[in-house]
């Protein structure tokens, strides 16, 4: 959902329609930085919108424990750099400040 700039508007239609939305998404970046759009707009505007927000874990591929982050393996200074494990690791906390 981070990518999308209208998921808000679009959200809060449907779920005033009364649709049951669920969306998937990443609230921030490998730089613990909110995701923004073009426009502006972040998932985290539908935070104050939802009746429920369930922030899931990965576990840390360093040390074992919850990782709520996203570390960057390869070198470079886009916020968008589209991949996977290649590109990407989670991390907990401990490991995103002072593993390399």
């Amino acid at each position: 959902g981070q990518w999308f700039s209208d998921i808000v508007s679009i959200s809060e239609k449907l779920a005033n329609s009364g649709f049951i939305v669920i969306i998937a998404a990443l609230d921030g970046s490998f730089q613990r930085k909110a995701f923004l759009n073009e426009d502006g707009s972040s998932i985290l505007n539908l935070v104050p919108l939802a009746e429920e927000v369930i922030k899931l874990t990965a576990i840390c591929q360093y040390c074992g424990k919850s990782a709520s982050f996203t570390k960057r393996t390869v070198e470079s200074n886009d916020i968008q750099v589209i991949g996977g494990a290649e590109k990407y690791s989670a991390v907990c906390r401990a490991c995103f400040t002072y593993v390399i």
